[in-house]
């Protein structure tokens, strides 16, 4: 059977992890070609257009960039990353090279006892990552191993790991861990509360709920409103509009006193009523439309959950067999906190970051951040990613339809009636 992912099997107790090549390689040639091309310009191998032009210290500056910029390109083209994992011998070796290895890392196994799932949230040019890393015993580093971009391939390899190590899945991708024992790390979220032991949490409800619950039969349908219609949006098309009635009545006056054509004023001045005018309206009635009409329905059985987000003019439907679910999680202000402070402790090892002021910045920062932020809602992991409900609810609300959507998936209803 083919193996998906970098993890592969290659022995019954090894286990190869390879990176390198691919798109990279694609990605570097450009770099590769331009360096040799640069490189051998410089050496006056391949004549240039201008060498008069050209100072005789110019020569090898271009040389050496010829040379960084192949440098780069080789690296990509042809750089290559292997890790192999041998339960038998106890041992983890990194393995770096250009096609062949030349340098190599051993790690031992013994000083790791779990595979560890992290998330590290992407930017504008970047993307997310799912890292997976063997967890240090008793404080000590973490040892990276591969740097997925999806959950699902993340979630796959950690368990592939689990299972040749016999050692649990900590799940940190959100504000909860979520230890996860070898014998289950290839069940389904809803296979393991079947077989958990432990009673389920009861949340007690809310005396106020954003939310409509209606409970049917093995299922239940969560009605999440949107943000409405606010004020402050009309604010969107007010600052174009005194924007556009400032500048239009300058500019005519300066085309008129400039005795600029016709054709030419029409164009500058339609471009800026489009500008000013035409988008910031249209932007706006979006907003305001989508704020009105925007909910969210979930329902939740044993067998899936459903997520329909109501746009401003469509609704987009969301599925989720519980086959592919592997978590559920929920995210309020006070995990959000709790989960950066302890990710903080555990960077800088007890001691306060620096400039923070220790307790001072805990109490008036972070209460400042808490009135500021706004729940993350529900979270639900699965196969094909994250897929995100409620957020902006109050804390205990969110608490309350979490516990709900568990109890339910399990198929241990709980009597908490809507």
């Amino acid at each position: 059977m083919e193996q998906k992912g970098p993890f592969r099997q290659v022995a019954p107790d090894q286990i190869e992890v390879r990176e390198g090549g691919g798109c990279a390689s694609l990605f570097g040639l450009p770099f590769l070609a331009a360096g040799i091309f640069v490189a051998l310009v410089g050496s006056r191998i391949v004549p240039a257009d201008n060498p008069q032009d050209v100072p005789e210290w110019g020569w090898p500056l271009i040389v050496l960039m010829g040379l960084v910029f192949t440098g780069v390109g080789a690296g990509l083209v042809f750089g290559r990353r292997w890790i192999l994992i041998d339960k038998t011998l106890g041992k983890i070796s990194k393995r770096w090279g250009l096609l062949i290895p030349f340098k190599h890392q051993d790690h031992y196994l013994h000083e790791y006892d779990a595979v560890l799932i992290r998330f590290d949230a992407g930017d504008s040019e970047t993307s997310d990552h799912f890292p997976v890393l063997l967890r240090g015993k008793h404080g000590a580093d973490d040892l990276p191993l591969t740097n997925p971009l999806t959950y699902g391939e993340s979630r796959q390899g950690a368990a592939q790991l689990a299972r040749l190590l016999r050692i649990p899945i900590v799940d940190s991708t959100t504000d909860h861990d979520t230890v996860i024992q070898t014998e289950d790390v290839g069940d389904t979220f809803r296979e393991r509360l079947e077989t958990a032991n432990d009673p389920l949490e009861r949340v007690p409800k809310p005396l106020k709920l954003k939310s409509h619950i209606e409970n049917r039969e093995g299922s239940v349908q969560i009605d999440i409103p949107g943000p409405g219609f606010r004020p402050a949006s009309l604010l969107g098309i007010i600052i174009p509009a005194a924007i556009l009635l400032l500048v239009v009545p300058h500019l005519s006056e300066f085309f008129r006193e400039t005795d600029t054509p016709r054709y030419v004023r029409l164009f500058f001045l339609g471009f800026a009523v489009f500008l000013f005018g035409v988008l910031p309206v249209f932007s706006a009635v979006k907003g305001i439309i989508h704020a009105i009409r925007s909910r969210t329905r979930v329902t939740a059985s044993s067998a899936e959950i459903v997520i329909q987000e109501q746009g401003a003019f469509r609704t987009q439907e969301t599925r989720m067999s519980s086959e592919d679910i592997f978590g559920l999680d929920f995210g309020t202000v006070d995990s959000t906190l709790a989960s950066a402070k302890a990710k903080s402790h555990e960077r800088y090892g007890g001691a306060t970051g620096p400039g923070t002021g220790g307790s001072r910045f805990s109490s008036k920062w972070l209460k400042w951040i808490a009135r500021m932020a706004k729940s993350k809602g529900i979270i639900v992991k699965s196969e094909r990613g994250f897929f995100t409900f409620g957020a902006g609810l109050p804390d205990d609300e969110v608490r309350y339809l979490y516990s709900l959507v568990k109890a339910v998936i399990s198929g241990k209803v709980a009597s908490q009636s809507a």
